[in-house]
């Protein structure tokens, strides 16, 4: 759900989830002082945590707004290729930064050295 911050205009977008899942704890460490200062932190930055009136199991996660992915289509292939580099980059902060995220993530990437071998 997009949303604008009225104390600076800002668009932001409101993220229902579910306390159990720990979400909220996950997005909180990876936009806190240290994590955001870390060139290799392209995560969605959390702005703001709202509790929601009357669903103690949920919360609103305010986020900055980021447009889909393929709206507007890449126009070059460069752009394509800036893209995959960055979401390995996000990938590989994830799973050798933090342990606890490494189940979730799964094991470490590997690339093979030959093609179909």
């Amino acid at each position: 759900m997009d949303a604008l911050r009225m104390s600076d205009s800002l668009v932001v977008a409101l993220k229902r989830v579910k306390v159990s899942t720990g979400e909220e704890r996950i997005a909180t460490l990876f936009s806190n002082d240290a994590n955001k200062l870390d060139p290799r932190n392209l995560c969605v930055r959390l702005l703001e945590v709202l509790p929601i009136p009357d669903e103690d199991d949920r919360k609103f996660l305010v986020i900055t707004w980021m447009r889909p992915v393929m709206n507007p289509r890449f126009r070059t292939v460069g752009e394509g290729v800036q893209f995959f580099k960055e979401m390995i980059e996000v990938v590989l902060f994830l799973s050798t930064s933090y342990d606890f995220l490494r189940p979730i993530l799964g094991t470490p990437i590997h690339a093979r050295d030959k093609c179909c071998t």
